[in-house]
């Protein structure tokens, strides 16, 4: 049987299905260590995989352990579990970088030779949806790695235009501002995880609120006339909760995070820019909404993600916090719609958009587990990190005005949202592999047959 080449990365870019595509690879250009990738599969006629496919496929018998390679890890569980089942280390391919500290390079560093070639995955980026029919623009932030910008809407190449620039950085806004003149302005733009708020909370403050403020003054100098929609969040009201058990756009504002202080700064400002200089400045005041491109720290997919991974064998747990925190969830799809209903009503105003349901942490896991299979008491624990400074424990929105002014009505149910969820998910984790064979037979590369946790 043919080497197979393990590398235990969070490498999505580069993958189809979780297989390593050097054609995919090749369409980032920078892109450090494609080429180095390439070269070492051919060598071996192997195939590049995620390290958790690699210990799937060994744990399900698919593979032998000492037929696979680890090039690099920096998901550090999988490639030493790998090693300790007899897969061969001797060939290393890593990243020069800080996560070398971690004990499981002292380890490979024990087994493998000294070749190193600077191979660069690393992935997170900042989405910016855009709707058809329209010619869109996306601002993205600088970072030295290529596939860390550009990764999650690496799919819409030639569908968008995108530049780089930052809301603390206002010689960059009025650069966009003043030469793309836009129509429509969506600043969906933030320090957006909300416990994370308290650990650096200059930063949360500089960018939701001062990081509007830089918007605000380039928009009224160079596109007056367009219209700007300005992400308003749940958060913003904080322990304050209408005698109904509901919050609406009447509601009083008491945020419980620095992050929903910084969101109430934002909110005002921008109607009183719009009552000052006459500009068509609109609020969405948005509930949680989720699909599975959340990132998997947040509660949702993090519950979705890691039930799965128990499921399959990955995991044996899951940490969380307040299981007992309220939230309205609703799906993004559906939350993106109501965002171009309302900045394409007749006036700027506010809107709450919401599902009118609220479900507790505790009662989301249940579901998603039950669903597969599993009782959540046996795996959820609570970790005091995930705790917030201040908690937060009740949230449902009242979004009839919406409804009724707009005609916005969701059409995803909650449990649509947690069955599109865990789907993903588990498509990723046992769906047999068929994008691609190269060059190992796509039978192979099945994973439905994994063990799983009953």
């Amino acid at each position: 049987m043919n080497k197979k080449i393990a590398i235990c990365v969070d490498a999505e870019p580069f993958l189809e299905n979780r297989i390593f595509d050097p054609n995919v690879a090749r369409k980032y250009p920078g892109a450090e260590g494609t080429s180095v990738l390439a070269e070492i599969a051919q060598k071996h006629d192997s195939t590049i995989v995620t390290g958790d496919i690699a210990l799937l496929n060994v744990k399900n018998g698919t593979w032998n352990a000492e037929d696979i390679v680890i090039v690099q890890d920096m998901d550090c569980k999988y490639g030493l579990e790998l090693l300790e089942r007899g897969a061969d280390g001797r060939v290393l391919v890593a990243v020069e970088s800080p996560i070398f500290a971690h004990p499981f390079y002292d380890k490979l560093s024990q087994i493998a030779p000294k070749f190193k070639h600077r191979i660069l995955f690393r992935q997170a980026f900042d989405l910016f949806d855009g709707a058809n029919g329209y010619e869109v623009y996306g601002i993205i932030r600088r970072n030295s790695i290529v596939e860390h910008q550009r990764s999650r809407v690496f799919h819409l190449e030639g569908k968008i235009n995108v530049q780089y620039g930052d809301l603390l950085d206002t010689c960059s806004i009025d650069k966009a501002l003043r030469t793309i003149k836009p129509d429509e302005i969506y600043n969906l733009a933030a320090q957006s995880h909300v416990r994370i708020s308290s650990d650096i909370p200059q930063f949360t403050v500089q960018t939701n609120a001062l990081g509007v403020l830089n918007l605000l003054e380039s928009y009224r100098y160079h596109c007056p006339n367009a219209r700007l929609y300005q992400a308003s969040s749940s958060e913003m009201f904080g322990t304050s909760v209408d005698d109904d058990s509901y919050q609406r756009e009447t509601t009083s504002m008491q945020p419980t995070s620095p992050y929903g202080c910084a969101k109430v700064f934002a909110y005002n400002i921008c109607r009183h820019y719009r009552t000052a200089y006459n500009l068509f400045i609109s609020n969405g005041i948005l509930f949680n909404h989720e699909s599975p491109r959340r990132g998997s720290n947040f509660v949702t997919n993090k519950i979705m993600k890691q039930a799965v991974l128990i499921k399959y064998g990955f995991s044996d747990k899951l940490e969380l916090g307040n299981l007992d925190s309220y939230r309205d969830w609703g799906h993004s799809k559906d939350y993106v719609r109501a965002m171009n209903m309302i900045l394409n009503h007749d006036k700027p105003d506010e809107f709450v958009v919401a599902t009118g349901e609220t479900h507790s942490v505790r009662e989301l896991c249940d579901i998603v587990f039950t669903k597969l299979g599993l009782d959540y008491e046996k795996y959820v624990v609570q970790n005091k990190k995930f705790l917030r400074p201040q908690e937060l424990k009740y949230l449902r929105g009242d979004s009839t005005k919406i409804r009724t002014i707009l005609k916005w009505q969701p059409e995803y149910t909650f449990e649509q949202l947690i069955s599109e969820m865990v789907q993903f998910w588990e498509d990723i984790y046992t769906k047999p592999q068929t994008s691609i064979s190269y060059p190992l037979p796509i039978s192979e590369l099945s994973v439905a047959d994994a063990p799983r946790n009953t």
